[in-house]
């Protein structure tokens, strides 16, 4: 999947939301803690998201990060053609399901530790 792909699933879907929700930019700017034109940005597919943005957004809108994600198609990027192996499709799909079954502190604790994680992989 294109970075343009997933930014443009996610801004889909949060305009989706907030025109269902009748908010403008601007409140869910202020909602959210963040400026209204990354707000403009982010629902116009122009940037990818950070979770450091998506969390306060999504909660903004009263909505899941696991919600938003759930909207994101997955490519199947087989990285063997073994019988048995697990499509990178079929795991990203296995963990956005345990992560939408988590409570919310369990959320944030696992969001914290991708962002850890991200972090590691930059300075490989």
């Amino acid at each position: 999947m294109t970075k343009s792909t997933t930014a443009k699933s996610v801004a889909d879907f949060i305009r989706r939301a907030m025109i269902s929700q009748g908010l403008s930019q601007m409140e869910v700017a202020r909602r959210a803690g963040v400026s209204q034109s990354t707000v403009g940005r982010i629902i116009r597919g122009a940037v990818s998201v950070t979770t450091d943005t998506l969390d306060p957004i999504a909660s903004a809108l009263g909505i899941s990060v696991a919600d938003i994600l759930s909207h994101v198609p997955v490519v199947d990027v087989r990285v063997s053609t073994r019988a048995g192996q697990r499509t990178e499709a079929e795991r990203m799909a296995r963990l956005l399901k345990m992560y939408a079954a988590c409570d919310e502190e369990a959320k944030q604790l696992l969001l914290a530790l991708a962002g850890r994680l991200a972090g590691r992989g930059k300075g490989a």
